[in-house]
């Protein structure tokens, strides 16, 4: 995993909240988030729209460029200034394997990792794939080995890409 593509994504809803999550730079200027993180419950994008890189900390402004629908959360953030940093699209792949265990690892900023001054830090996530479970709902599932994070918040980590090892 490059944890140089990850990213803290934040944005304001009309009222003022403020709305948080994870990120993955997936390529030129695009990054892939959770549609909860991004669009309003009116499915309006929120106002604000921001990424922070790990390496440098600074925000950059986003627009949505897509947002899931038909139960997808799933969103698409461009990157609309310049400067921001470059990178190859990530090569994609699909989970065949029939095993359990398959080992797999996720980069993102829990609340339960906030900082002095809101900054929320990093937790490195390790646990395992069983793929023979959520057969019917179509998702994968992940059971962490990894020590949760303090006070066991995971709210913020939604949305990042887990990379499994030897499919």
């Amino acid at each position: 995993m490059d944890t140089g593509r990850v990213v803290d994504v934040s944005g304001r809803t009309r009222s003022g909240r403020v709305s948080f999550g994870s990120g993955y730079l997936i390529g030129p200027g695009l990054v892939l988030t959770a549609g909860h993180v991004v669009v309003g419950e009116d499915g309006a994008p929120l106002e604000g729209l921001r990424v922070r890189f790990l390496n440098d900390g600074r925000p950059w402004a986003c627009e949505l460029a897509w947002s899931g629908s038909g139960g997808v959360d799933a969103a698409l953030l461009r990157i609309v200034e310049k400067g921001a940093p470059a990178c190859e699209p990530v090569r994609w792949g699909q989970l065949v394997a029939t095993k359990v265990g398959i080992a797999c690892e996720a980069v993102g900023f829990p609340k339960a990792m906030e900082q002095p001054g809101g900054l929320r830090d990093t937790e490195h996530l390790s646990g395992t794939i069983n793929t023979g479970t959520g057969l019917l709902g179509g998702r994968v599932h992940l059971t962490a080995t990894s020590a949760p994070p303090r006070d066991g918040v995971w709210v913020g980590m939604s949305e990042r890409r887990c990379s499994a090892a030897r499919c």
